[in-house]
């Protein structure tokens, strides 16, 4: 039954319902049919032969009652009494009168009945006749002979002219009686054959909505129960992993089985490919776990490094601090000592001035120019300690300016190390990154500074040595001096000269003093600088290593996450094992 396959449920339960609807229906309409003909026999021998049989009785019952009354009317001597009978007499009568109204209402349309009916009233008409004529039969009162005649008269009368009547009568309804009697008997045979077709038809018809209801309901089960077998036997395949089946699934039905099969196949497809996809998706989840692991281990290794380097910059930028402090006081010492150096300058100036006028004022007598050349030889002497003075202070400052090179090549390297390590921390490291450079910057200014007051130190070495040079030959000259004028003349020329080279030397020892002073200057700003950006250096150092001690932290959470996350993986997969697909 193929259609049924393909009729949806609700229609197959509305087919049932409608077949027992129907076979309800016929069941009704033939009881209701049965009992309608029932109820109209039952009316009909009610209504018709029972009433007919009651009045019928009644007319009997009058009768007998109308033949007593007149019987012993001619007998009752009491007037009072003969009255009662009268009028129990008139009430027999009326009452069969009515009786036999009724019943020839009732038998109409009946010819045989109604036959009966009029033997019946003629027979009553002459008993009624005899009765009355009875009842003007009054006995006689006193004489007891007249009495006993009276009476065998009146019996005479009665044997001959109202019992015979009385018995005819009786015997007419008793025949209407019958005729009742055999058509009620009718009636109801007919009635019971009635009833028991209609009993048959209540029995064909409830066999055969039976038979039907119960071949409707056994296929519309087998349609219902099969694919409801084949379905969870499906699902619990489906619940157990196993998503190899298809054969218990049809998709070919019209009805919502055939829609659940579908959408459950689909189902199975889908969660099939899910599956599989879970299945690779948890292969490469535990890989990558591992792999995560493995980098949370090494970036937390690296972190650890990075805030180990940090530490160690730190340490270097605090060491560099102290350095720069000590450049720092090198450099006021510098300055105090440059300083002291231009007014010794200022004063060798002053006395090789001095020295000019004197050779000038020589010219006009050499005597006074003895005096002056051995003036001029102590000035000399002392300008050659000035001189030498200079010589030494321009050694310490070579000094200072080599150790503030080496203090900017090491900030240059230190910087440069602080830029390597600000690479490595990424983010973190931005911010000291930009300051590290700011420092190699400053650092390599610093290193070009010192080149150049190395070389105008160098120079002012030179012109030192020349002067102390200078010196010493003014020195043998005044010494020779005194032996010979002319001598003195050539030695005080050759004086002269050095004065002028010694004036001009020392205004630009100076000018390159107060450029010294400059440089010197703009070096202490720079180192000033310098320690300040150490500071800073230092402080993002502490921010550096406080994230990569984050950092390292948050390296060993990863690290434990992909721990679990491995686990977890291998659940996945354990779990995935039971699917079969």
């Amino acid at each position: 039954m193929s259609w049924m396959n393909n009729m949806r449920v609700a229609y197959k339960l509305l087919l049932l319902n409608v077949i027992a609807l129907i076979g309800m229906l016929v069941i009704g309409l033939v009881g209701y049919f049965a009992v309608m003909q029932a109820q109209e026999d039952l009316n009909t021998i009610s209504q018709t032969y029972l009433k007919g049989i009651f009045e019928i009785g009644r007319c009997r019952h009058a009768v007998r009652y109308a033949q007593v009354q007149a019987v012993l009317a001619p007998l009752t001597v009491d007037p009072a009494l003969y009255q009662s009978r009268l009028d129990k007499y008139n009430g027999g009568v009326k009452e069969l009168e009515e009786s036999l109204k009724i019943y020839e209402d009732i038998v109409k349309d009946d010819a045989q009945a109604r036959a009966q009916v009029d033997a019946a009233e003629r027979e009553w008409s002459k008993f009624k006749a005899g009765a009355d004529k009875m009842f003007t039969m009054k006995s006689p009162v006193g004489d007891t002979s007249a009495i006993a005649a009276h009476r065998n008269a009146s019996l005479e009368f009665y044997q001959n002219e109202v019992m015979p009547y009385a018995v005819s009568c009786g015997d007419a309804i008793l025949v209407i009686q019958q005729k009742a009697y055999e058509d009620s008997d009718k009636t109801i045979a007919r009635s019971n054959e009635e009833i028991a077709s209609a009993e048959r038809n209540l029995f064909i018809a409830l066999g055969g909505t039976v038979i039907i209801l119960l071949f409707v309901s056994v296929s519309i089960i087998k349609a219902v129960t099969n694919p409801l077998s084949n379905m969870v036997q499906a699902l619990h395949l489906l619940k157990d992993g196993d998503f190899r089946r298809t054969d218990l699934l049809d998709a070919d039905r019209g009805d919502e089985f055939g829609a659940m099969a579908l959408a459950v196949r689909e189902m199975r497809q889908t969660i099939s490919q899910v599956v599989h996809k879970t299945n690779d998706a948890a292969n490469q989840f535990a890989a990558s776990s591992q792999e995560l692991t493995a980098s949370a281990h090494q970036s937390a290794q690296a972190s650890e490094q990075v805030a180990q380097s940090v530490t160690n910059s730190a340490g270097a930028v605090v060491e560099q601090q102290t350095f720069v402090n000590d450049a720092m006081e090198a450099i006021n010492n510098a300055l105090t000592s440059i300083d002291t150096l231009a007014k010794t300058a200022d004063k060798v100036a002053e006395h090789v001035a001095s020295a000019n006028q004197e050779a000038a004022a020589g010219t006009e007598a050499v005597e006074t120019a003895v005096n002056q050349i051995i003036s001029v030889e102590k000035i000399v002497n002392d300008s050659a300690l000035t001189v030498d003075k200079l010589g030494k202070r321009s050694q310490e400052i070579g000094q200072i300016v080599e150790s503030i090179s080496g203090i900017a090549e090491q900030t240059n390297l230190l910087a440069l190390n602080a830029a390597i390590e600000a690479a490595r921390a990424g983010e973190h490291g931005r911010g000291f990154a930009v300051v590290s450079e700011e420092v190699r910057k400053l650092a390599e200014e610093s290193q070009e500074a010192s080149q150049k007051i190395a070389a105008l130190i160098g120079d002012i070495q030179s012109d030192t040595t020349d002067a102390v040079d200078s010196m010493q030959k003014g020195n043998a000259a005044v010494r020779t001096g005194t032996q010979s004028v002319e001598r003195l003349r050539a030695t005080f020329d050759s004086i002269s000269t050095a004065s002028n080279n010694v004036e001009m030397e020392a205004k630009n020892m100076v000018r390159d003093l107060k450029e010294v002073e400059k440089l010197t200057y703009i070096i202490r700003d720079r180192s000033e600088k310098i320690l300040e950006k150490g500071v800073g250096v230092s402080k993002e150092m502490e921010s550096v290593s406080a994230a990569a001690e984050q950092q390292s932290a948050s390296s060993e959470e990863i690290s434990s996450a992909a721990d679990e996350l491995a686990r977890l993986a291998q659940d996945l997969q354990n779990s995935l094992q039971m699917f079969k697909y």
